[in-house]
């Protein structure tokens, strides 16, 4: 990445309010269950933390 790019992507990653998610571009039954169960524990955790 160029630094300005760096430097954008650290503002979202540092934001309150923005939550970055991953783009899937192929999906099958399974692994949509499987990054779903992954995303919401991932989510969990993180509001966990911030209690």
């Amino acid at each position: 990445m160029t630094p300005e790019q760096q430097e954008r992507l650290n503002y979202l990653l540092d934001h309150p309010r923005v939550i970055l998610t991953p783009h899937i571009a192929g999906w099958t039954q399974e692994s949509y269950v499987r990054i779903n169960d992954v995303l919401v524990a991932k989510l969990k955790s993180y509001l966990e933390e911030r209690k």
